[in-house]
């Protein structure tokens, strides 16, 4: 079900408004959760939402405190990755243009091999999504089996090249 259907068919049920500061505009309320709706879809008219649900008389709440306690708690996942931080060195071409990045998890204990590909397929998202957005990239991933590393290479196939010949020995 996409998002505006799911909230105009849950108005005051679900989903409520709360006036933003100084009264300009409204933030869509999941009053269950009690969270701020976020949809950053940009082909969703946003203001036509909170237009539709205030023809349908949506409840409007002035102060976070007004909204009722929160139903429906967070789920907690006890197999979810621990938090860790990253150190990220930059790459640069002979032209001075940034090609890429060596992106390293620093931990604060020895990991496996098993937390070693989780880190890394974290870290994978943050560049593919922080990073560098909407750019074709290569990754290259740290022989060693406890150290969460990847290089990052972006522009790979504007980098210059040499065709060699490999013989079967």
């Amino acid at each position: 079900m996409n998002i505006q259907k799911e909230i105009l068919e849950n108005i005051n049920t679900r989903y409520v408004l709360l006036n933003k500061k100084n009264n300009v505009g409204y933030h869509i309320i999941d009053k269950l959760r009690k969270t701020i709706v976020m949809i950053d879809d940009p082909y969703i008219n946003v203001d036509a939402i909170v237009n539709k649900m205030l023809e349908l008389k949506v409840i409007i709440y002035n102060t976070i405190d007004e909204l009722p306690n929160a139903i429906e708690l967070p789920i907690e996942n006890k197999n979810a990755t621990e938090e860790f931080r990253i150190f990220i060195k930059k790459i640069f071409g002979v032209n001075g243009l940034e090609t890429g990045s060596i992106v390293t998890a620093l931990t604060h204990k020895q990991i496996n091999r098993e937390e070693k590909f989780k880190m890394e397929k974290h870290i994978e998202h943050y560049a593919f999504n922080v990073l560098y957005p909407g750019e074709g990239l290569n990754l290259y991933s740290n022989i060693e089996s406890d150290t969460a590393s990847i290089v990052v290479i972006k522009g790979i196939n504007n980098l210059p090249s040499v065709d060699a010949k490999l013989f079967n020995w």
